[in-house]
């Protein structure tokens, strides 16, 4: 599951490798728009699934400046 303005996804098969930060939910309405923007980032056709695909997920935790 994708956890829309949460969520930085990279996407890997074989050379093809995208990442997306959560800045790009702002102008995606849904996960699966999401999923496809980060298909074309790495170079691959958005209808594209193969057995290699790895996708991972890494968290995000946005903070106020004047707590640093």
């Amino acid at each position: 599951m994708v956890r829309p303005r949460m969520d930085v996804l990279v996407l890997s098969d074989e050379v093809h490798r995208g990442t997306l930060l959560t800045s790009v939910w702002d102008n995606v309405p849904d996960s699966s728009e999401f999923i496809s923007h980060l298909k074309k980032k790495a170079g691959l056709p958005i209808d594209c699934w193969s057995e290699d695909i790895q996708v991972f997920r890494h968290t995000v935790d946005q903070i106020d400046a004047s707590e640093l």
